[in-house]
């Protein structure tokens, strides 16, 4: 796990950087690229109220961790960009969801019509059962 550790240069104030590999700079990028990928995935106008909602909270955290890129804030920058991964993938992946259900749902409708040999329901199918035989006592 990540864990911050405290620095301080001589002709500077506090300084917090990642313990981890890569410099705290490349890890906010990486981070912001994730997170804006993320929001590109999803489709604001097939959004919920509530969704929309999230989706504008996810893109003003992304927004807020390229200001914080500019200003060398580089473990804040990290912060804010995994937020708003976290909320536009989670967007994302209930519109994929929903899409696939959607299309799942009216794979099953045409090979439903296509075994009863018609578009219409079982109504229309029962039409066309050959009549039973009378039977003769």
């Amino acid at each position: 796990m990540n864990r911050p550790q405290a620095s301080k240069p001589a002709a500077a104030g506090l300084v917090i950087t990642m313990d981890s590999g890569a410099s705290d700079r490349e890890t906010a990028q990486q981070q912001l690229a994730i997170a804006e990928r993320d929001l590109n995935r999803v489709r604001p106008a097939a959004l919920s109220a509530e969704e929309a909602k999230t989706y504008r909270v996810a893109w003003r955290f992304e927004q807020e961790g390229e200001a914080a890129m500019l200003q060398k804030r580089y473990l804040i920058a990290t912060g804010l960009a995994r937020k708003a991964k976290s909320l536009a993938h989670s967007l994302a992946y209930q519109q994929e969801i929903g899409q696939r259900t959607s299309e799942a749902a009216n794979a099953f409708s045409v090979l439903k019509a296509k075994l009863l040999g018609h578009s219409d329901s079982a109504e229309g199918a029962a039409s066309r059962t050959p009549p039973m035989p009378e039977s003769h006592y």
